[in-house]
């Protein structure tokens, strides 16, 4: 009966030490996630406090930069969907999968970054002279798409083991 109770408190520990790994990268992943919106703020106010007198910006520009950022937010949108929610589902079954925590990871950055260079595209039209009706837009987009897809994880609803981690 002992080495059977050893191996239930060496499963316990591993458990416990695999929950404080999946709330430390939660917590990593909250970090990240609030620096990116910290430097969207600071993309603004640099714009701003940067940017050239109004020039004329071409119209063909300023489109081109509106697609290419609508396909940035669907291809993050289509990474975080298929690496965000498979990744949650192996993890509220097994908190112990390295590969699932990478995958979480994986699907809650990669997105979150790609946010952030939507906002880049609303630097770039403020630095180049565009006036702030073309380049606010992205910073708005960037924004509220980071309030969006802000890091989440909730391994298991009866653990309260790890609070904070929802």
């Amino acid at each position: 009966m002992t080495t059977l109770g050893g191996f239930s408190a060496a499963c316990s520990t591993l458990r416990e030490k695999s929950m404080e790994t999946a709330a430390a990268n939660f917590r990593r992943g909250r970090v990240v996630h609030a620096a990116l919106a910290l430097t969207i703020l600071l993309y603004v106010y640099l714009s701003e406090f940067l940017a050239p007198p109004d020039a004329k910006v071409s119209s063909p520009f300023v489109v081109s930069i509106t697609v290419f950022a609508c396909v940035i937010a669907l291809i993050a949108y289509q990474i975080r969907r298929k690496k965000l929610q498979p990744a949650l589902e192996k993890l509220q079954q097994d908190p112990n999968d390295s590969e699932a925590l990478k995958n979480w990871r994986l699907g809650s950055i990669v997105p979150s970054v790609f946010a952030e260079s939507i906002g880049l595209f609303g630097f770039l039209l403020r630095f180049i002279g565009a006036g702030r009706g073309a380049s606010w837009p992205f910073f708005l987009a960037s924004l509220v798409l980071l309030a969006m897809w802000r890091p989440q994880m909730n391994l298991n609803a009866r653990n309260s083991a790890t609070p904070g981690v929802q």
